[in-house]
């Protein structure tokens, strides 16, 4: 067929050209959207259906890397290759389109065959992004976004990237909605349909007119209602800060009034930064997981050049925000922001050129609420404790985080900034503990972080006041940089830089451990990389001495703190948390979750039915080269905590094994 082809694109006559469409028609009809060869082949039997199965998937294979060859067009095949008839090129993208949407069968007990699937659907989908993200507009161009549709259900179905994934990788490049309703009609997974169809509608207002669009962005926060995630949940509480932010910068009447504390920090504005950063962070998560191999530089979590821009306004040392200036900081932290989010951020942006650095009626700047929704519970004058909160960082399943300060510093423009938890009575929560007893175990629990000794890898502990009203806080350092999680998902490391940051951890549970305290909520989340160097544990919101129902989060939580080991006396936090970072290092040395489900409840089911080789361990056990890591995670994994080795005894092996594991690509297993 392809030498057929060869001659029929070089145009030496209609005979080879229509055999060509010939072939690909019947092997489209055949194998690929209806499989009856395969259905064929099974009829020999089940060791015939095996082989066949495995032919089929070679012929898959080689048909996906023929298509692409001419319809993918890499940059380095000469234009030569070009498609000069659209019916032929047409059959060939219907034939990739049936291609990835036909992708399916079960090859559960199969695992290489599930990999090779794997990897053919991201290729495929790689592949047509990147036409759809180079090519111009054609007569073709709605087929390949048809087909690109396809493809990103391909990747969600299979597992490689989730419904969040496929709607933040379109996002990123597509703005014209119409093209946006075309990857909605033509998606079959429902949830990304719906996605995309909402988004169109937000892309289509007028970016001239920053108060529709702002209303229009606002309606697509609230229509997107995607299934219950750690991914879909972070999106929107990024998308509903966002709002939060522009319409704070819309109502302004003065630079003047973006620094509502009375400072000379642009509050509205640094939140304006951050959700952008958070944005762009799990749009670069997204790509990552779409294109493993490609290593796309984390967006520094600690930049803030509007903030700074304006700030320098407010403190006498500019005369006014340029244009210039503006235009350079937002090309900074728009890089990597969805586009159509984008435009709305600059139409909004750009009336910052227009206000007053002071408001001619200095009462209206207090009037400003502050973004990121501050509690109602919090007092208008915003102090708790002797703690002035600035705004707010974030908030989880038993607690809320704000930037605060000293009540005395808070006019000092460089005043310290500190982490202040309030403990927050979860729906979570409220399955294992009345609100009483939640409270009291925040009281009671926190007060053991005052004997955790210093430690670099440590958030330094600040104070707890069980008295302050209206709630109990503590206050920690504020260590600012970018999360493991966002680290990993931006795929911002490799293997040396992960084995430094394990040691990290390590090295900081062990200095917990050793005054018998545990973390008990490690995650890649709770790491922050100071200085996008040092890792550093942070949120001590349910550290200490005893384990606690709740006291962990789905993916991490060892089978003792579900309960599974209930009446035994021993238990101890300090061997949950070698538990937790057995699932924390699998993860940032593979990119992927080790316990993922579809909830909390299937996540405990996960844990509690291992001893230490969970099915994703077992195949990386299996590679060549990788079974002392396996063999190291295998027993921080052990049901039985006793079995567990101590954080110390994990660090050593950690740094035993680690010269010849530094030689590995990373992620591991890819």
């Amino acid at each position: 067929m392809s030498h057929e082809e060869d001659a029929a694109e070089g145009r030496t006559g209609s005979i080879a050209r229509r055999t060509s469409l010939v072939v690909l028609r019947d092997l489209d009809a055949s194998l690929l959207e209806h499989d009856v060869l395969g259905h064929l082949l099974a009829l020999g039997g089940a060791e015939a259906g095996r082989g066949a199965d495995d032919a089929l998937d070679e012929l898959r294979d080689r048909m996906a890397a023929w298509i692409l060859a001419r319809e993918g067009l890499p940059p380095e095949l000469p234009a030569a290759h070009a498609p000069a008839h659209p019916t032929l090129s047409m059959r060939r993208l219907r034939a990739l389109l049936h291609l990835a949407d036909g992708d399916v069968g079960d090859a559960e007990g199969d695992p290489q065959r599930a990999t090779r699937r794997r990897q053919r659907c991201l290729r495929i989908a790689r592949a047509l992004l990147d036409r759809v993200e180079r090519g111009p507009s054609s007569s073709l161009r709605r087929t390949i976004l048809a087909a690109l549709a396809r493809s990103l259900d391909a990747v969600v179905r299979v597992g490689a990237c989730d419904v969040i994934d496929a709607f933040l990788i379109v996002a990123r490049q597509i703005v014209d909605p119409d093209e946006l309703l075309t990857l909605s009609e033509a998606a079959m997974n429902p949830e990304l349909e719906h996605a995309l169809a909402r988004y169109a509608i937000f892309a289509k207002a007028a970016p001239d007119e920053p108060g529709a669009a702002l209303r229009a962005h606002d309606d697509f926060t609230r229509d997107f209602a995607l299934e219950a995630s750690s991914r879909s949940e972070a999106l929107h509480a990024v998308l509903v800060r966002l709002t939060a932010a522009l319409s704070a910068v819309m109502s302004a009447e003065s630079l003047r009034a973006l620094a509502p504390s009375g400072g000379s920090e642009p509050e509205v504005i640094s939140s304006l930064e951050t959700a952008l950063a958070s944005l762009a962070q799990l749009t670069l998560g997204a790509r990552g997981r779409l294109d493993p191999e490609s290593s796309p530089t984390v967006p520094p979590g600690g930049l803030r050049p509007l903030t700074v821009a304006v700030s320098r306004v407010l403190s006498g040392a500019d005369t006014s925000l340029g244009a210039q200036v503006l235009a350079a900081s937002l090309d900074e932290v728009l890089s990597g922001v969805p586009r159509a989010i984008g435009k709305l951020v600059t139409s909004v942006a750009w009336q910052l050129t227009d206000l007053p650095n002071e408001s001619r009626d200095s009462s209206t700047a207090p009037s400003l609420r502050i973004v990121e929704a501050l509690p109602s519970w919090l007092a208008p004058r915003r102090t708790i404790g002797g703690f002035h909160v600035i705004r707010a960082l974030g908030s989880g399943a038993v607690g809320s985080v704000f930037v605060a300060t000293r009540i005395e510093d808070k006019a000092e423009p460089d005043a310290e900034r500190f982490a202040l938890k309030v403990p927050e009575y979860s729906a979570t929560v409220a399955r294992s503990l009345s609100e009483a007893e939640f409270l009291t175990m925040f009281r009671d629990e926190a007060s053991a972080l005052i004997a955790v000794p210093p430690h670099p890898n440590l958030a330094r502990f600040v104070t707890f006041d069980a008295g302050s009203k209206p709630k109990p806080i503590l206050v920690m350092e504020l260590v600012e940089g970018t999360t493991l999680e966002h680290a990993i998902e931006a795929r911002g490391v490799d293997m040396a830089r992960v084995l430094k940051i394990l040691d990290d951890v390590l090295g900081g549970l062990a200095a917990m451990h050793s005054v018998g305290v545990g973390h008990l909520d490690l995650k890649p989340s709770n790491v922050v990389l100071r200085r996008d160097q040092q890792a550093v544990l942070v949120d001590f919101g349910l550290a200490g001495r005893h384990i606690r129902p709740g006291c962990a989060t789905g993916a991490y939580g060892a089978p003792e703190v579900w309960g599974a080991l209930e009446g035994r006396r021993d238990l101890s936090p300090v061997k949950a948390d070698v538990y937790a970072f057995g699932c924390v290092a699998f993860e940032a040395l593979t990119s992927r979750v080790l316990f993922r489900a579809d909830s909390e409840l299937a996540q405990i089911a996960m844990h509690v039915g291992h001893d230490g080789f969970p099915p994703p361990l077992r195949a990386l056990a299996a590679r060549p080269g990788l079974a002392p890591v396996a063999e190291l995670l295998f027993s921080t994994l052990r049901q039985d905590p006793s079995h567990r080795p101590s954080a110390e005894v994990a660090r050593r092996e950690l740094a035993r094994i680690g010269p010849a594991l530094a030689r590995s690509t990373w992620p591991l297993g890819a």
